[in-house]
């Protein structure tokens, strides 16, 4: 079934495509319990997060029609410190 936007049906595929790579310096605690699972951890974290969105879509308008095509991407660097400090 088409997406309808503004009573304009849409057609086509989108496509989304994410990396995350992660790497985390000092001590790090993990509980299994019965029920749930605790993590516990301490020093900082450093993350890369790298996607790609590509799209091909055809917008029907009453008597014509419109073809949107396209991609585009990125890639973020994210950090944490989870240092606890008093």
């Amino acid at each position: 079934m088409p997406e309808v936007f503004h009573n304009v049906p849409i057609t086509g595929s989108r496509t989304l495509d994410l990396n995350f790579f992660a790497i985390k310096l000092g001590p790090t605690l993990f509980w299994d319990l019965i029920i749930t699972s605790v993590c516990r951890g301490r020093g900082p974290a450093v993350g890369i997060a790298t996607g790609d969105l590509k799209f091909d879509e055809t917008l029907n308008f009453p008597g014509s029609t419109a073809r949107n095509v396209g991609h585009t991407g990125s890639t973020e660097l994210t950090y944490a410190d989870t240092s606890m400090r008093r």
